[in-house]
């Protein structure tokens, strides 16, 4: 009987989001091989339970930052009881003490993930110098989702460029919504977005869209996602006045079904690696208003993404009046995921040569 090889997946969220979405595609695609996932997680939500199922142990802590001390000490029982094979960090930089454990515990591969081309909080440039050069000590690989942000954490060193990639059938194929957890209006033009209510995702601006005069009174938001920021966001649609044209929503594990009842989808970040929110909805044929601090590698070349400044208003709110909705047939998708490298199935032997320390 062949012995499993061991991966410590170390995700911010087990919630749905970008990179538990990406890590969620590789599970299916591992299921029936010799590799085994277990998951370390930060924030509790409801991939907790999928993963459960499939076989995998699962654990949800406190950040390093919240609890130092049962930080270090859960970490070191876990990998030191477990024998992981390879520790795959997603959070870079801040869980190098992660990394620190995992060297000092002699885990062989040691997987540095760059999911983001920046830093939110600017006043962390001088510490984050110091983590960078550290978490790269205690990496044996270096991996990023795009060319940004291999560059953003790994400057001028070789990295190998593991691409955001989805199950692209899942998103480019109708399906109806099997839940009430939303409630959608009627006579509306859906415009979505999927985020974590952090300031990096930029719902600010979002509301700030909402209340412009030119804007068409047809147009709603649809606002999907979990995180720090989300009660003030609900706060300030209720101050505003916006509750008949912005609507909060938790994550789900439905946004492939979600994507099909809506319009167009929003994505004013201030900077993203690559968006795998923003994949799955060119993947669902959507029309896509996009930050022009977003990586353009994000636009698989079919025609949907349109790229717009933050310092230009008037452009989002005659983009959004204006837009059009074409429906592009399943195989053309398929093919412009395939040739752009985002297609789950070109990345899983990448991945499997990484966690065999090739």
């Amino acid at each position: 009987m062949t012995t499993k090889m061991r991966v410590l997946q170390v995700i911010p969220t087990l919630s749905v989001g970008g990179i538990s979405s990406v890590v969620k595609n590789w599970q299916q695609a591992v299921f029936s091989t010799n590799i085994q996932f277990d998951y370390l997680a930060f924030n509790d939500g409801i991939l907790k339970s999928t993963f459960e199922a499939a076989g995998c142990h699962v654990d949800v802590i406190p950040t390093f930052r919240q609890r130092p001390l049962h930080y270090i000490i859960v970490i070191y029982k876990l990998l030191k009881q477990r024998q992981y094979d390879a520790v795959h960090v997603h959070n870079s930089f801040k869980n190098v003490v992660l990394l620190i454990l995992a060297r000092f515990l002699d885990v062989p591969v040691r997987v540095c993930h760059s999911h983001t081309s920046g830093l939110e909080n600017k006043r962390l440039q001088l510490i984050f110098l110091g983590l960078r050069w550290l978490t790269k000590r205690m990496s044996t690989h270096y991996v990023a989702c795009g060319k940004a942000a291999g560059e953003f954490l790994f400057g001028e060193d070789q990295f190998t460029l593991l691409n955001n990639a989805i199950i692209v059938e899942q998103f480019s194929q109708q399906t109806d919504l099997t839940t009430t957890d939303f409630i959608l209006p009627e006579n509306k033009k859906l415009f979505l977005h999927v985020g974590r209510f952090s300031q990096v995702k930029n719902h600010a601006f979002i509301l700030e869209i909402a209340q412009q005069q030119q804007l068409n009174s047809s147009i709603c938001f649809l606002l999907v996602g979990d995180g720090p920021l989300k009660a003030m966001v609900e706060d300030k649609v209720k101050v505003l006045g916006l509750k008949e044209n912005v609507k909060v929503f938790s994550s789900s594990n439905q946004i492939p079904q979600l994507l099909q009842q809506v319009d167009g989808f929003i994505l004013p970040s201030l900077f993203e690696g690559v968006s795998v929110a923003l994949l799955e909805a060119q993947a669902a044929s959507l029309p896509c208003l996009v930050s022009d601090s977003v990586s353009k590698e994000c636009d698989v070349g079919l025609g949907l993404v349109s790229f717009l400044s933050l310092n230009h208003m008037n452009d989002w709110v005659e983009a959004l009046n204006h837009v059009s909705s074409p429906k592009l047939n399943v195989e053309h998708i398929s093919e412009a995921f395939d040739e752009s490298g985002f297609s789950n199935s070109q990345n899983i032997n990448k991945l499997m040569r990484i966690y065999r320390g090739l």
